[in-house]
């Protein structure tokens, strides 16, 4: 049977045990010091080059997006510049075989494409003065007839549409406008048959009950605002003469100088859509800046799908509300044109 050692012999045991173990932690305490150290660094170190690395790659990611959206806009740009156009009312005569052509006053705008087939959608009121002289072609001609002397006279109305620098020959889509509602479709006559036009999207939502904008979008509003500043010579049979005839058709192209030939373009965000416009169609209220010679082009969203037709400025019960445009929706429109367009 074993003994226990004495009671000293075991706290002298103990106590170098103790001893001991005191004397490994005092050896390993300066490498532990140093461990802790490099690993604090290495951990800094890291941090650094990480965040160094994310900084980098957020600035690449804002850079890429930055230009994709120039490039975007870009796009749009071009879009803009090849479907909107200004449309001058005029009547052409031709006279033994030379066209000269008598401006119509009071009645320029805008318009824009909205078919590979060269239809073009405007304002009612900017084409007015066309639909009278069309209606009067034979009046005319007959009076030029007399006034001139010139027994072989034809007279015809014609809508000139200006885009991207070219100059093309319309005439209204027969029955496919609205007085009311505001709004007639032209077709351009291209002197080659086989020709296609490019042509702005409407909104994806414009043939469902979604809506297409709501209060606070943003919006565009596209057109040919210094238009409504050029005047023209006197057409009435009265003051017809052939150096008249030949004189005004010269002025009119001197009174649109390059400006007039290029959209403009400006943003705002919708006020109110109220559904209590003319036949109870829907109407866009918007604070995009706008003047008569925007009346008949694009109100479009932020990808340039259209949503509307700009009429010029809003008006209630005959006051004009300063500062606000309103545009005709593209819903309350699309069913009376919907069979000339692309699906």
């Amino acid at each position: 049977m074993s003994q226990e050692p004495p009671i000293g012999k075991r706290r002298r045991v103990e106590s170098v045990g103790a001893e001991s173990t005191g004397v490994g932690i005092s050896i390993l305490l300066p490498f532990l010091l140093v461990g802790a150290f490099l690993l604090v660094a290495a951990t800094i170190a890291l941090y650094a080059v990480m965040s160094g690395g994310s900084g980098a790659n957020h600035g690449s990611t804002q850079s890429a997006r930055a230009g994709v959206a120039a490039s975007e806009s870009t796009k749009l740009d071009k879009t803009f510049e090849e479907t909107v156009g200004l449309l001058v009312p005029i009547l052409r005569v031709t006279a033994e075989g030379e066209a000269v052509e008598i401006s119509r006053t009071g009645s320029i705008g805008s318009g824009f494409l909205v078919s590979k087939t060269g239809h073009v959608l405007t304002n009612h009121h900017v084409i007015e003065s066309y639909r009278e002289s069309s209606a009067r072609e034979g009046e005319y001609r007959d009076a030029l007839k007399t006034v001139l002397g010139i027994a072989d006279i034809k007279v015809e109305a014609v809508v000139l549409v200006f885009i991207a620098g070219k100059e093309y020959d319309a005439h209204l889509v027969r029955g496919i406008f609205d007085t009311e509602m505001d709004y007639a479709l032209l077709q351009i006559r291209p002197s080659d048959p086989g020709v296609t036009f490019p042509y702005l999207r409407l909104h994806p939502n414009s043939r469902t009950d979604k809506p297409m904008a709501t209060r606070l979008d943003r919006v565009m509003a596209l057109g040919y605002p210094g238009a409504s500043f050029i005047e023209f010579e006197s057409d009435s049979l009265e003051a017809i003469t052939e150096k008249a005839i030949r004189e005004n058709a010269t002025k009119m192209r001197e009174k649109l100088p390059r400006i007039y030939f290029e959209y403009n373009l400006t943003s705002g965000v919708v006020s109110r859509i109220t559904q209590e416009g003319p036949k109870g169609a829907e109407v866009i209220m918007h604070d995009a800046v706008i003047s008569g010679g925007n009346s008949g082009g694009p109100l479009v969203d932020l990808e340039g799908n259209v949503i509307g037709v700009n009429t010029w400025a809003m008006s209630e019960s005959g006051i004009t509300l300063s500062g606000y445009g309103s545009a005709v929706s593209i819903k309350s429109i699309l069913p009376h044109i919907a069979r000339y367009l692309e699906e």
